[in-house]
């Protein structure tokens, strides 16, 4: 039924409050950490990334904190990420953690803009129709990286007329991804936090 209606998750303002300050208080982790919101892992080692990010060691009893973990570290381990070459890793305040594959590909496109090439390019208009790269997070890293990415842009659509100055806000309305960062229905942080 979570999973059929979201919101039915989000009923209880006692409950959605305590889950939203875990979030934030999991992403302050995070930044502290990493020293960014937003890091490149290795397929790999991704299971051990995530399990310290949502299950942190510090002032815990350690069998609690090594069950977290090993929740977190098998989600990881039974998804295809395990074996990505690359895998964005994106801690936000109200949406949690996001997981991006590619992701690279996509910025060396946005940075190299009409130089790009094809296979960066494809990679880009794939994150362009996919639902579950949030559009916030496509404006961040286009506008990071403009004017090159405006050009990057063009080829990708195969539009040489395309302007992010005056086409991108266009562009981002037409694709499918979360306009803002929203709540998400994230169980295992939630689970590992309960635990820890």
């Amino acid at each position: 039924m979570a999973l059929q209606a979201p919101w039915l998750t989000h009923r209880n303002p006692e409950k959605a409050r305590a889950a939203a300050e875990q979030v934030a208080q999991m992403h302050e982790r995070f930044v502290d950490r990493h020293g960014s919101d937003l890091i490149l892992v290795e397929g790999k080692n991704l299971p051990a990334v995530y399990a310290e990010a949502v299950a942190p060691t510090e002032g815990r009893d350690p069998d609690v904190v090594a069950r977290a973990q090993a929740i977190a570290r098998q989600t990881i381990v039974d998804s295809e990420l395990i074996h990505a070459s690359h895998v964005a890793l994106l801690s936000h305040p109200v949406a949690g953690f996001g997981f991006y594959q590619d992701f690279a590909h996509v910025t060396r496109a946005l940075d190299n803009g009409d130089g790009a090439d094809s296979d960066n390019l494809a990679v880009l208009r794939g994150y362009l129709d996919d639902e579950g790269v949030p559009v916030w997070l496509l404006r961040r890293i286009i506008e990071e990286r403009l004017p090159s990415s405006s050009a990057a842009l063009a080829r990708a659509l195969e539009q040489p007329g395309f302007g992010w100055e005056r086409d991108g806000d266009q562009l981002l309305t037409s694709t499918t991804g979360d306009q803002e960062p929203a709540v998400t229905l994230a169980i295992v942080p939630s689970m590992c936090s309960e635990l820890s």
